[in-house]
């Protein structure tokens, strides 16, 4: 039987050694080479049996590498990187090199690039081979062994395996605590030193980029990249996939469908390019073709590509749902929203989405609650917590109640949803007995500063003031400020001087607290008291759904100047709504001349001027009902405005604050700004 070595090379990795040399310990021989650990790292190794050698760090991958490769006696080597796992054991290892004559093996990594399920890639690597002394790493960074490989053997010596390997070392606080973008930077600007024409280091400095937030600069370098890249290069494929998303992130919507509609004819069966050029259409409001490549994705099944999970099932059959949902074909979108979470039952988005679906159907709620139950068949705290995160969400209230164990009650993350509900139903009393237990149990923090106050709100909303008890619970510091806001709400007046700065930004917070909770009676009472917080709290009342409200506010900001561009956008939105185009495209227009990038703006205000030619040439028909110019001119002017509606415009609002939306009739008269 031939035997296996398992090579790590290592620098201060602690944190993640051991559950690496965990999933590889019966291996014949494991070698590391550290290059320089300061934390307990060679213990850990030594503990394990590993031979473990030093090496100086030269700012190359490939030195350490070919350093194992000398010492090692194994007849196979799998080489692995401290913050890696084998998931699928040894014996799968060895059944695989014992039953074949190939060079090396290609394997399946798992990188996780988050917490969920959704996040994670998935792509091949070469880390099982022969150990041959003709087999050399080569590269400074992302060091590679298949070029020696195929320098002796024809490509087809190095096949697949099923061989699986979970990869930690680039989730968010992992890249940040290890400092791995600023040093695969340096590297990479070092190899392009000796080699600039070398697409694929291109490529690599553009995801080191993209790793550091700089797009621009990462667009820039996978450009040079592809441009340099051979057609058969095979990273080829991600690199197009990853060019296509940062084109995507910088909204750059028609270079990404340009670019994908010619490389999804190379790459046919690669689920990702099918999934990002639907993305692009469903943007440009062209859903029908939107549809159609995210078809496309959930029947490709294969793994030669690097593939983001979801790519060809949960992920695509969502966005199914979605454009079916708003083409209102709510039976086709409720069964897409089910084969979403048939692939993953714990995806949020499909579960806010049947919610919603199932009630635009007249599905009673606690029928909803019922399936999402059987859907997600809750066992750990973290799936109950997405149950009663979904209900609330949608404005389920009762149901959200009914289906929280109350043992979960003691973690802040269930008792302030569990709460919220409880306030939205009008069942103050309850939930301040709750938030008191809770408070006295714990020390102050910010977070248990927002409980406060929303005790402070049920209080104010049972007896229009608060009593001793509630101050006899509050540190020192609080009483201070707590006690002119509840002078003020209890008598209309504060009898004591008070810094304007501390008291407006307590009474805006515990205004934003309100605006949560849905206590308008309370918020018209503290809006008073917000100076210069009064702009952001309009605007986060238009955001919760309460139109009205929100509307007399931007309408007295308006007239005194004291809207930005947000604020003039929502108005706009408003007057829209109401039909009155011209006003509303005049708030559009005052932001676009202005100077001022809000790209929404453009197009806001050319559906207005579209309303305002339709109703024109509908007043011209009425005269003149034969004139075929213009019924073929008003069929253009309502295709127009349809596809325009399609792009995600308008805010939207859905769950609860949609609830708050649609309960709402408003009017409001409106009058011209000062100049």
């Amino acid at each position: 039987m031939s035997t296996v070595g398992i090579h790590i090379i290592m620098k201060d990795e602690s944190e993640w050694l051991r559950q690496c040399l965990e999933s590889v310990k019966d291996a014949e021989e494991i070698i590391v080479i550290d290059t320089g650990s300061q934390d307990s790292s060679i213990r850990i190794a030594k503990s394990y049996g590993a031979k473990v050698f030093f090496s100086r760090w030269e700012d190359d991958f490939s030195t350490p590498r070919n350093q194992a490769l000398q010492i090692a006696t194994t007849d196979w080597v799998f080489y692995l990187d401290a913050d890696e796992i084998l998931l699928s054991g040894l014996a799968a290892i060895k059944e695989q090199i014992d039953s074949s004559d190939s060079e090396a093996f290609t394997v399946i990594l798992e990188n996780l690039i988050g917490t969920s399920l959704q996040d994670h890639l998935l792509h091949r690597s070469i880390r099982l081979f022969r150990n041959n002394p003709n087999y050399r790493f080569q590269g400074i960074i992302h060091e590679d062994i298949g070029t020696s490989i195929v320098k002796l053997h024809p490509s087809s010596s190095i096949k697949d395996s099923e061989i699986r390997i979970r990869h930690f070392g680039y989730m968010p606080e992992n890249i940040r605590k290890k400092d791995k973008i600023a040093r695969n930077e340096r590297l990479l600007q070092k190899a392009l030193q000796t080699e600039p024409a070398n697409p694929y280091y291109s490529y690599n400095l553009g995801i080191t980029f993209c790793q550091s937030g700089k797009l621009n600069e990462a667009k820039d370098a996978m450009i040079q990249a592809l441009m340099l890249a051979r057609d058969d290069a095979p990273y080829r494929a991600t690199l197009v996939k990853d060019l296509s998303k940062i084109l995507l992130e910088l909204r750059e919507i028609k270079q990404v469908e340009l670019l994908l509609l010619k490389e999804t004819e190379r790459y046919e069966d690669y689920p990702d390019l099918h999934y990002i050029l639907g993305q692009s259409f469903q943007i440009q409001g062209l859903w029908e073709q939107a549809y159609e490549q995210f078809r496309k994705a959930s029947t490709l099944q294969n793994n030669k590509y690097v593939t983001e999970a979801g790519a060809s099932s949960f992920l695509v059959f969502y966005k199914m749902g979605e454009i079916t949902q708003n083409l209102g074909s709510l039976e086709e979108s409720a069964r897409l929203f089910n084969q979403t979470l048939q692939h993953h039952s714990t995806y949020a988005p499909a579960l806010l989405g049947i919610s919603e679906v199932f009630h635009e159907l007249d599905v009673p709620w606690h029928e909803i609650a019922a399936l999402l139950k059987v859907k997600v068949h809750p066992s750990i705290p973290s799936e109950h917590y997405l149950l009663l995160d979904t209900l609330v969400q949608v404005g389920a209230f009762e149901e959200a109640i009914a289906i929280t164990p109350i043992s979960y009650l003691t973690d802040s993350l269930f008792l302030k949803n569990y709460c919220l509900a409880l306030i939205h139903l009008g069942h103050l009393k309850e939930a301040d007995h709750l938030l008191q237990n809770y408070i006295k149990e714990h020390p102050v923090s910010l977070e248990l500063e927002i409980l406060l106050q929303w005790r402070a709100i049920c209080n104010w909303q049972l007896d229009e003031s608060l009593q001793t008890d509630f101050f006899a619970s509050l540190p020192e510091h609080l009483i201070t400020l707590y006690q002119p806001i509840n002078e003020f709400l209890s008598t209309g007046h504060m009898s004591t001087e008070f810094d304007n700065n501390s008291l407006s930004e307590l009474a805006t917070s515990i205004t934003r607290q309100s605006i949560v909770l849905g206590q308008m009676q309370l918020i018209d009472k503290l809006y008073k008291l917000t100076g210069q917080f009064k702009l952001e709290l309009t605007k986060m009342l238009y955001g919760y759904g309460y139109i009205l409200t929100a509307a007399e506010h931007l309408i007295s900001l308006s007239i005194v100047n004291q809207l930005d561009d947000e604020g003039l956008f929502d108005l706009g939105e408003i007057l829209f709504d109401k039909g009155h185009y011209l006003k509303a495209a005049e708030m559009f227009e005052s932001i676009l001349l202005a100077e001022r990038t809000y790209e929404k703006a453009k197009t806001a205000a050319a559906i207005c001027y579209l309303h305002l030619a339709e109703a024109s040439l509908s007043d011209a028909l009425s005269v003149a009902p034969g004139a075929p110019s213009f019924k073929e001119d008003l069929q253009q002017i309502r295709s127009s405005i349809r596809l325009l509606n399609r792009t995600g415009w308008h805010t939207q609002w859905y769950g609860r604050q949609r609830r708050i939306f649609d309960g709402q009739k408003y009017d409001f008269a409106m009058h011209d700004r000062k100049e």
